[in-house]
């Protein structure tokens, strides 16, 4: 799913903690800080978001 989203138009949502690969569910209207060491899929979502970043044909269309 994360996949598909990268692909489709506009920005892809990315839950908070998501890249993080978080194993619990952040609290709702409490802080709830995100350890971000390690990111072991940083380089996963980098790898979906450049094809974004480099090719017209995906950029997000101008709003207004």
């Amino acid at each position: 799913m994360v996949v598909l989203a990268g692909t489709l138009p506009g920005m892809p949502l990315v839950y908070g903690g998501q890249e993080a690969f978080l194993s619990r569910r952040l609290q709702f209207f409490e802080k709830d800080p995100i350890e971000w060491a390690g990111l072991p899929l940083a380089g996963f979502y980098a790898q979906l978001q450049a094809p974004k970043r480099s090719h017209p044909a995906l950029h997000a269309p101008e709003c207004g």
